[in-house]
């Protein structure tokens, strides 16, 4: 199988890798009785979970199976520790993970309620001060007079009248 093809058709890459995929067979050799311990490992963590009884039924139905008896059947206690270890690590990972998630999304909370507080500000500002322009203006005041109170230019002035008159 071609990685390129498979997952990038339509791009060019500098890297074109070909893989061999490998399947349970029915030969005997070491990679077959791995893959088979493989997926009655994945069955079985589905079923209890990562939890000493998985990994106990793991090994029994591997013995079963005869797949990696000879191993399990020597070292069966310390597959037990180094599959556990293994879930151990894996439970470690995942609350650090979920930890990791948890401050990047009270952070982007924090920073959108800042940006959020920010821009309601300058649109309050904003808003008042065309009220503002608008209540001088209806008093007929000059725009130049206007401008120099508002502490805006004459333009930024005249453009407020300008769309207050579509919106009037």
């Amino acid at each position: 199988m071609s990685l390129k093809d498979e997952f990038f058709p339509d791009t060019d890459c500098c890297i074109a890798a070909k893989v061999k995929m490998i399947y349970l067979q029915d030969c005997d050799d070491i990679i077959n009785q791995y893959i088979g311990f493989c997926r009655v490992c994945n069955e079985q963590v589905a079923l209890n979970g990562r939890t000493l009884k998985a990994v106990k039924e793991i090994i029994r139905i591997c013995r079963d199976r005869n797949l990696l008896r000879e191993y399990l059947s020597e070292r069966e206690t310390e597959v037990e520790e180094i599959m556990l270890t293994l879930f151990d690590q894996e439970h470690v990972w995942n609350i650090e993970r979920n930890n990791i998630r948890a401050a990047a999304l009270a952070e982007g909370r924090v920073e959108g309620l800042e940006l959020g507080i920010t821009q309601g500000r300058s649109e309050g500002i904003w808003e008042n001060k065309t009220q503002t322009v608008l209540k001088m203006f209806r008093h007929n005041m000059p725009v130049e007079d206007i401008a120099d109170i508002s502490e805006l230019s004459v333009e930024e002035v005249k453009d407020i009248l300008k769309n207050a008159s579509f919106q009037h």
